[in-house]
């Protein structure tokens, strides 16, 4: 089936006919569209008319003067016939140029889409009566033709024949459009609202649907976008929630296994803590401790470490005594006698001051190689305790040097490499068991 909004469709019975109000709105749409133009160009005629009046009085005066003064009245007629054709001739034009400027607009109109800008705006269309071919471009021409000739086409000859004669003519043909016009309008009384124009042409005005489809198809999109909204807002709010409870399952799933690990790291503590093993062995290393203070306490009073503190006492007595009786067989030998009643007895002086002085420090140093020997005693009594109760060594001082060392029965680091058969071994180095740095006296003596 044609739709109405194609220019060449019929008029079914039951398409609704046009209100008087929208018809009427659209006729004065398109009668202002072609007026406006006409009543500029007509005023544009009016000026012309106007400008010729005053340009052109002068020469005809002269000439109507000249006229009259030879007496011939019919020339006098000739020139006023002239002058007013010459004057009037723009605004004729204009005049006849608004039916035809009505006349191209409707035509063109009609035919390419079967309505006028203000049927477009009223939602009308012309279409062809029922029982009548289709609406071509010959019946759109037709049509717009005839109304063209009852609207704007007569009152155009009649203002036409007013102006240039004869005016009874002109004012017949002016009351005659008038009617016309009129008459046309009578017909639009009717059911199917139909002017004469439409009879005689064969077409018809109607209702058409376009806003109402616009607006349906509006309406549409209008409920499909809100169900769309409507859906993603639920798509996004049910997963907003699945969201929100996976993560607080999450959350209390970690809450849960950080709390099962903190009960079992502390059971598991407790446990360990309260276990025989480390019961074990913290008891053990608190007897370790008691008996490596008992040994020390048993080994400072041990008959070993006294008689070595004894000894050694007796061994700096007794160098001692020997540095004195050096030094007093030095002071009476002779030589030194005559040295010191020699010219060098500043020498000998200096000498025996240096050999005092060297006392001194052979005595300091052994004061210190006995608090080495007595450490050494401690040490050596403390390992061999060690090694008994199966405990690691401690920590092993500088090797005695030397006379110390013999008495010790321990191997003299400067002597020579080959020792006698049964001598102690040498020490191995400290670090080899300790790297802590030896709390006793090396070779030098320093701490």
């Amino acid at each position: 089936m044609t739709s109405l909004n194609h220019p060449d469709a019929q008029l079914p019975a039951a398409v609704p006919a046009p209100t008087a109000l929208r018809r009427s709105t659209g006729w004065l749409i398109d009668y202002a569209i072609v007026m406006v133009p006409g009543v500029v160009l007509v005023g544009l005629g009016l000026a012309s008319v106007v400008n010729g009046l005053a340009g052109s009085a002068g020469a005809t005066a002269a000439e109507t003067a000249l006229d009259l003064v030879t007496g011939s009245g019919a020339g006098l007629s000739k020139i006023t016939s002239s002058f007013w054709s010459s004057v009037t001739s723009p605004l004729l034009a204009a005049i006849l140029a608004v039916p035809l400027l009505q006349f191209l607009y409707l035509s063109a109109m009609l035919s390419w889409w079967g309505r006028t800008v203000g049927k477009m705006i009223t939602d009308t269309r012309v279409v062809a009566a029922a029982g009548q071919p289709r609406l071509g471009a010959g019946r759109a021409v037709g049509r717009a033709f005839c109304t063209t000739l009852l609207e704007t086409g007569l009152l155009a000859v009649a203002f036409v024949l007013v102006i240039t004669g004869p005016r009874i003519v002109g004012l017949a043909l002016w009351a005659a459009a008038i009617a016309a016009f009129w008459l046309n309008l009578v017909g639009a009384v009717g059911v199917r609202r139909r002017t004469l124009i439409d009879r005689v042409t064969g077409t018809a005005i109607v209702r058409t649907t376009v806003y109402a489809d616009a607006a349906a198809r509006a309406a549409v999109l209008a409920r499909r976008t809100s169900a769309a909204a409507a859906a993603a807002g639920r798509r996004t709010s049910d997963a907003a929630a699945i969201a929100a409870r996976r993560t607080s399952d999450a959350a209390t799933v970690a809450a849960d296994a950080a709390a099962v690990a903190a009960q079992m790291a502390f059971e598991g503590t407790a446990t360990l803590a309260a276990s025989a093993p480390v019961q074990q062995a913290v008891t053990g290393a608190g007897q370790a401790a008691l008996r490596a203070r008992d040994s020390a306490a048993t080994l400072a009073r041990s008959v070993p470490v006294q008689q070595v503190k004894a000894k050694t006492a007796d061994v700096a007595a007794t160098v001692a005594q020997s540095a004195k009786d050096g030094a007093d067989r030095l002071a009476r030998s002779a030589p030194v006698q005559q040295a010191l009643n020699s010219q060098a007895a500043q020498q000998a002086q200096a000498l025996g001051q240096a050999g005092a002085q060297r006392a001194r420090e052979l005595g300091g140093q052994t004061a210190d190689r006995a608090r080495q020997v007595g450490g050494r005693a401690q040490q050596l009594w403390r390992d061999r305790r060690a090694r008994r109760s199966g405990l690691p060594p401690e920590v092993t001082p500088a090797p005695l040097e030397g006379q110390w060392a013999e008495i010790f029965d321990e191997p003299d680091p400067t002597g020579p490499a080959d020792r006698p058969a049964g001598s102690w071994p040498a020490a191995e180095p400290q670090a080899a068991f300790d790297p802590t740095p030896s709390p006793w006296p090396d070779k030098r003596g320093i701490i």
